[in-house]
């Protein structure tokens, strides 16, 4: 459960969504701010749902939805690492946070608000920072903090931020266009009907630069074939791919 009166919880949410007004340039993370979030700031139990009233986190993951998850795992490391080296630059330490959760997490950010841990008397400070400007020098630390960070964003995007795309699009807050482009990737029904067979949609994604999509087919009982005319032509292709690309497609063939 997100919040902690789901009563007062669903009546902001009604009040939000009978008085908001898009943008056109409105993103689906800023959507979900000005619906669900807005003014249930300290009604929120879950506190990776609380980071989507800050603007920098609700940029993040709308970049994270229309261009990163879309890459292969190789370029997601590669540029959740520059993000990193960039964002160890900032001179303000607060600018510097990264956040990493429990497991990781060393400092608080001085702006956030405490909360209360299982003795209500006792108030202990979120550790769920990383000072990325004490790391900017060490690479190899980075890119392990980076393997974590896109684990943890797959698994929010997964189990939290698509529940509440569903919930836009179920009570008819985006439309079917707007649902697709985020939760798949896309518009193209061919492209959504491999997602929804179990693609990744960064494979998709490799498949369509590689112009090798069309080598592929769902039967009428929903199984993916190489088309047998391209048989040859797309073996040798995945033949010279990654290990691990060979593998997510293979699976499935």
């Amino acid at each position: 459960m997100y919040f902690k009166d789901i009563d007062l919880a669903i009546k902001i949410i009604l009040k939000n969504k009978a008085y908001c007004k898009f943008n056109k340039e409105d993103k689906v993370l800023d959507i979900i701010y000005k619906i669900l979030i807005k003014e249930n700031e300290s009604n929120i139990r879950d506190y990776e749902l609380e980071r989507l009233k800050h603007k920098k986190a609700r940029n993040y993951y709308n970049n994270y939805l229309l261009v990163v998850q879309k890459q292969s795992l190789k370029e997601r490391i590669k540029s959740t690492l520059e993000f990193f080296k960039e964002k160890a630059k900032y001179p303000e330490k607060d600018d510097r946070l990264l956040y990493i959760g429990y497991s990781y997490g060393e400092t608080i950010r001085n702006t956030e608000r405490y909360i209360n841990d299982k003795d209500e008397k006792t108030k202990l400070p979120k550790n769920v920072y990383i000072d990325l400007g004490k790391y900017i020098n060490n690479t190899k630390y980075l890119v392990n903090l980076a393997i974590v960070k896109l684990k943890m964003e797959e698994d929010f995007v997964s189990y939290k931020l698509t529940q509440l795309i569903v919930f836009l699009y179920d009570f008819k807050i985006i439309d079917t266009k707007y649902y697709n482009q985020y939760i798949y990737g896309t518009t193209d029904s061919r492209t959504i009907e491999l997602v929804r067979f179990g693609l990744n949609i960064s494979v998709i994604s490799k498949l369509i630069q590689d112009d090798q999509i069309s080598n592929l087919t769902l039967d009428k009982n929903g199984n993916l074939h190489i088309l047998p005319q391209s048989k040859k032509t797309f073996e040798k292709y995945l033949n010279s791919q990654p290990q691990l690309f060979q593998f997510e497609i293979r699976k499935y063939i």
